[in-house]
């Protein structure tokens, strides 16, 4: 009534249990003394015959069997490879059934056939029906019934095939090749990833009996002692009271392990499908995975591929903040990272905005190790929900029914609205966006991705002023023209002198005032284009140097007073107020060496742009170049 397993391959050697209901068993009593000779069981003197039989294509092939438990015949399957059956079977476009027939008086008599093995045609409907297109709409309730009734009148027929197909034995073709690859090639150690093997797997074979196993390789060696010594196996030999050390040197970090899985097959007819196990987090870097496949539940196929376990942390985003108006390349610092064929980024968006979470594609790079993504531009977000602050402004403005009329005869209620849609269209230009923060969760198979909700901030539209020299280099006192007193004081015009060129030093404190989009970074920058200039020649590049910077909160520079006039009386002492503060994105002049320049040539910064990510830049204000002193030239130590 049931054969276990229900498929064995044309070429034989399957152990098959055929269970078979009225056999004599008696079980073999305790001895009572070591020199008691084995009593003889009557299931040992019955000579007990095995018939496999099929028709179209035809097989009839008798072998021996014995009776090994209660009900439950043992044989070995032939090799029938050579037989007509075996022909159609090697092919590899179908696989047949036999029937088997056993026998307990040594072939005179044997059980009959009580079923027949499902057809072809059975087999094929155990498929989940395909969803045809019709012209007419129908309602969903219409089409959800009669998807319902598909998938129930599938199941029931392919539990009614299962159950016929396991009282016979099916022959087919092995698959000599093996797995071809895996798809994907990853799991996180929780599991739960549904993984695609590719394999080469013969039309109509019974299903039951699909078994995918992970195989667990411990490591000798990691290179790391103190890793090491939190192995499982090694924490186990340390808690001996004398461990022998030696032989520690020589065990493997951990104990084999293999973890066996259901299978099924694939829809597409690519291969068989599982879902991952999940594994123990402490102890999945001591050792290498494999997968193999068996279809039977016990003889695996030859070939086993190689297969990752991780257990994958992200610990920060390089930079962690952009601009709303433009992409920002990301790189994401992890722990436990594995090479894979897939990386992919969700971004979780706040639930109170409604969107759904977005994939990005991400990118490893094979020479430093490290993986990266372009955080997705949301102009168009920011241009939706202006528009629908300014609507929703405009409307409740419209919803004034008596206007009242105001002290300059004009509509109070409407300029107030005028007012106050003016203001909403210039106060945000972001859309309320600015500041938000939106997690980056990072996958190595595509389905399974991180919780580790590390985020990467949108900041608001930079406004940034022109650039100042704050202050000279610490330590350096830079002293004050004196006036000439020879210099003759004209009492006609005053001659109009050209302006002071701005000058700086190497360390010179550089300061860009930030009118609006300022946050907190650790990544900022003050970009600036080095020119040089020999006499009256036009300015030639030279490079462009990115200057790290901070955010700092300073007080409004005060305007320059003018000079004093020694014949007006003295002035009341000032007023005290609050300052005023500002912020601003401070750096520090690049030093360039005197040699590196060209002869005769001056060195100018001019250009200059603020970034709160090192990567996109904002332009300030044009002014004129900065004059960038190089640094001395290095002395040389002469020879006594």
């Amino acid at each position: 009534h049931r054969v276990e397993p229900n498929l064995a391959p044309s070429h034989g050697g399957t152990v098959v249990r055929a269970f078979v209901t009225g056999l004599p068993f008696e079980r073999p009593r305790r001895k009572k003394s070591a020199n008691e000779t084995a009593e003889v069981l009557i299931q040992d003197t019955i000579p007990v015959m095995v018939r496999l039989k099929g028709t179209a294509p035809n097989l009839d092939v008798v072998v021996p069997g014995k009776i090994v438990d209660v009900d439950t015949v043992e044989f070995i399957t032939p090799d029938v490879a050579q037989s007509p059956l075996g022909c159609v079977v090697e092919q590899g476009t179908t696989t047949a059934a036999v029937q088997l027939r056993i026998s307990i008086d040594g072939g005179f008599t044997w059980t009959p056939d009580r079923t027949s093995a499902p057809t072809a045609a059975d087999l094929d409907m155990t498929a989940r029906p395909m969803e045809k297109t019709s012209a007419k709409k129908k309602s969903n309730m219409q089409t959800g019934l009669k998807h319902f009734k598909g998938e129930f009148e599938a199941t029931r027929h392919a539990q009614k095939c299962a159950d016929l197909g396991s009282m016979v034995l099916w022959i087919t073709r092995w698959p000599s090749d093996g797995l071809a690859h895996v798809e994907p090639c990853a799991t996180p150690v929780g599991g739960g990833t549904e993984i695609l093997l590719h394999c080469n797997l013969p039309s109509r074979m019974p299903t039951e009996r699909l078994t995918v196993k992970f195989v667990c390789t411990p490591l000798l060696s990691w290179g790391d002692p103190a890793l090491e010594a939190t192995a499982p196996l090694r924490r186990e030999v340390n808690d001996m009271i004398l461990p022998n050390h030696d032989m520690l040197a020589t065990m493997p970090l951990a104990m084999p392990l293999e973890v066996p899985v259901c299978g099924w097959l694939d829809l597409g007819g690519r291969g068989v499908r599982c879902i991952t196990p999940p594994l123990d987090a402490e102890s999945v870097k001591f050792y290498t995975y494999s997968i193999e496949l068996s279809l039977d539940g016990r003889a695996f196929l030859p070939r086993a591929l190689p297969f990752a376990v991780f257990d994958l942390k992200v610990k920060g985003l390089e930079p962690n903040l952009g601009p709303l108006n433009d992409g920002t390349e990301v790189f994401i610092r992890t722990d436990g990272f594995v090479q894979t064929d897939i990386q992919r980024v969700r971004l979780d968006f706040p639930k109170d905005l409604g969107w759904p979470s977005k994939l990005v594609p991400a990118a490893y790079d094979h020479t430093t190790g490290d993986v990266s993504f372009v955080m997705p531009d949301l102009s168009a977000e920011v241009r939706q929900r202006a528009d629908e602050d300014r609507a929703m402004v405009a409307a409740l403005a419209s919803q004034v029914v008596e206007p009242e009329v105001g002290a300059d005869g004009g509509d109070a209620p409407a300029a107030a609205a005028d007012a106050e849609v003016a203001a909403a269209t210039a106060a945000d230009p972001d859309g309320g966006l600015g500041g938000l923060e939106v997690f980056v969760e990072l996958s190595l198979n595509g389905q399974n991705f991180t919780e580790d909700r590390i985020h990467f901030t949108y900041h608001s539209q930079l406004v940034a002023g022109a650039l100042e020299v704050m202050a000279p280099p610490e330590g350096v006192v830079i002293e004050q023209p004196k006036e000439d007193p020879k210099a003759k004081k004209g009492k006609g015009a005053a001659v109009e002198e050209p302006p002071a060129v701005v000058q700086a030093m190497a360390g010179s404190k550089l300061g860009a005032e930030l009118r609006a989009g300022a946050a907190e970074t650790a990544f900022a920058a003050i970009r600036a284009e080095l020119v040089t200039k020999v006499g009256d020649e036009e300015p030639q590049p030279f490079k462009v140097v990115d200057m790290p910077a901070t955010l700092e909160l300073l007080p409004v520079r005060a305007p320059t007073p003018p000079p004093p006039d020694p014949k007006a009386p003295a002035p009341p002492p000032p007023v005290a107020e609050d300052q005023q503060m500002r912020d601003m994105l401070v750096a520090f002049a690049p030093g360039v060496r005197f040699e590196d320049l060209p002869e005769g040539a001056a060195l100018f910064m001019r250009a200059f742009q603020v970034s709160l990510n090192g990567k996109c830049f904002v332009a300030c204000p044009e002014l004129p170049p900065v004059k960038l002193e190089p640094l001395p030239k290095e002395a040389v130590a002469q020879e006594g």
